[in-house]
């Protein structure tokens, strides 16, 4: 029976990440970190920007993947690294715009690699490795970064490079770069979940400092009631304003994962203590190590006894993220 380490999202937090390792019993062997019982590390996607050692996160985590001590799966940093850092073959222009706004998202990331473009593309290339989604039954358990979508999932285990594990496509990547694709549409819904418009041209400031038209959301508690609850909406008078409205967004696209589904583990949703990270076969593992003003790294221990067994909030291991200094 497996047993897994699941690790939510990571952001350039290398501290943290050492000393998860280390919480979890994992051990520096040859190079790099190994647990002596046999358990593997699976790494939830987003290693990179906003904190201050993206390239360390690397590092440790390239070389457990490559001795065999880990799994990961592509988050949508990850993934917006690679449309920034390529090409249009037909425009010579970047399949991910260089804006302000996105180079300051990716600002964190490409400082560390100002001096080192060698070992930048050499990142990049590696991104292009990560699956978009593992599927560890049927023993184990569903993992993405953002959304397991049925429809999503179904298209991408058809490609014939998913089963394979083969890098994605240069195809794939122009192709997901362009709104109105299926390729887009695809990467979207794994890699960053559904969102729906907000109504009565509402606008809202997410988390990250960003203003949203539209809302996130959540797609996995099917104890939800069909109304506000289900929207991520991080401000009070934006929840408020989402309730009053006379139109209400049509949630009917995006039904809630079975409650009788294999359990999925995701990140990617900046949940803060106290509020809910998991249900009876759900987890998210994104528990704000990127914040500003602090978080935590955390961890799911999937033991040989889960299988058919609701998740435990108890086996659920964190280490804190301090605020971010000059805050």
């Amino acid at each position: 029976m497996p047993a897994y380490d699941l690790i939510g999202d990571i952001h350039g937090q290398a501290d943290a990440l050492l000393e998860l390792l280390h919480r979890l019993g994992y051990r520096l062997v040859s190079g790099r970190h190994r647990h002596p019982d046999g358990r593997r590390a699976v790494f939830l996607g987003d290693f990179i920007d906003r904190g201050p050692r993206s390239r360390r996160v690397l590092e440790i985590v390239r070389a457990m993947i490559d001795a065999g001590e880990a799994l990961a799966v592509m988050g949508n940093h990850e993934f917006n690294a690679l449309l920034f850092h390529t090409t249009d073959p037909g425009t010579g222009q970047p399949l991910r715009a260089h804006t302000l706004r996105h180079v300051r998202q990716h600002d964190a990331f490409l400082r560390e690699y100002r001096d080192d473009p060698a070992a930048l593309a050499e990142a990049v290339a590696w991104f292009r490795t990560l699956p978009l989604l593992l599927d560890l039954g049927p023993e184990g358990p569903r993992v993405v970064h953002a959304c397991w979508d049925a429809e999503a999932v179904a298209w991408l285990q058809r490609q014939p490079w998913h089963p394979a594990g083969e890098p994605l496509p240069e195809a794939f990547l122009a192709a997901a770069a362009r709104p109105g694709t299926r390729e887009h549409a695809v990467a979207e819904r794994l890699l960053k979940g559904p969102e729906i418009p907000l109504p009565d041209g509402l606008r809202c400031r997410s988390r990250d400092g960003n203003v949203r038209r539209h809302a996130r959301v959540n797609w996995w508690d099917a104890a939800l009631p069909d109304g506000p609850e289900r929207l991520l909406l991080p401000e009070q008078e934006c929840r408020r304003a989402v309730a009053a409205a006379e139109r209400f967004p049509d949630l009917s696209a995006v039904p809630p994962y079975p409650p009788d589904a294999p359990p999925v583990f995701f990140g990617h949703y900046w949940r803060r203590i106290g509020e809910p990270v998991m249900g009876p076969n759900w987890a998210c593992l994104d528990w704000s190590a990127a914040a500003e003003r602090g978080g935590h790294l955390a961890c799911y221990r999937w033991e040989p006894d889960q299988p058919g067994r609701p998740l435990d909030r108890r086996r659920a291991v964190s280490v804190p993220v301090p605020p971010r200094s000059g805050l």
